[in-house]
């Protein structure tokens, strides 16, 4: 039994640092679950964590970098089953207080003006022509309308909980900072 139990015993995991920032859309978001509905889900935004993490680490290198160490330093701390014998989850851990549906309904989205646009015969509404995909038109109202039954709703918020470890504690607060001024999250965000 103790052969098992030696087998089974890893080292301690390294001293982690817990980072909590709130989170709040300003407009609303499209963060759709399995069933297409907007959905608090940790995924896009561990996502988005990475995607400013890859600039955050290309400033600390002076924007002089070797595509080969960023991959291999990201594989390592984002988790990764390419690196060869080194494949392994992540370092990163993150948790949000709820993963609640949007509280934005199908019958809540506003009424938008109609655009006209040189590639669309007839006049779109305007929340419709930037937002193709997670809304659709609706020929009863002959307006725009949630594809899904709902959004993220403009003002919602939740707290996020990151785990990481201490020596990549800079780095990823830094990446917050970026997602905090610049982020976009959800489908139809860089539209």
């Amino acid at each position: 039994m103790s052969a098992t139990l030696d087998a089974m015993t890893t080292s301690p995991p390294a001293p982690m640092r817990i980072l909590r920032p709130q989170l709040t859309f300003l407009t609303p978001a499209f963060l759709g679950n399995a069933d297409q509905n907007g959905q608090w889900r940790t995924p896009p935004i561990k996502a988005q964590l990475r995607q400013w993490w890859r600039v955050a680490y290309a400033a600390r290198k002076g924007f002089r970098v070797s595509v080969a160490d960023k991959r291999h330093e990201e594989g390592l701390l984002f988790g990764n089953a390419w690196l060869d014998n080194e494949f392994c989850k992540s370092l990163v851990r993150i948790r949000l207080d709820r993963w609640g549906e949007g509280q934005l309904k199908k019958s809540q989205w506003p009424k938008d003006s109609a655009v006209t646009h040189p590639e669309v015969r007839n006049p779109v509404g305007s929340a419709l022509y930037l937002g193709y995909g997670p809304l659709i038109y609706e020929r009863a109202s002959g307006g725009t309308a949630l594809k899904a039954n709902a959004a993220i709703q403009a003002g919602e918020a939740a707290t996020l909980c990151i785990a990481v470890p201490n020596e990549h504690a800079s780095i990823l607060e830094r990446a917050l900072w970026l997602m905090d001024r610049y982020g976009t999250l959800g489908g139809r965000s860089r539209n």
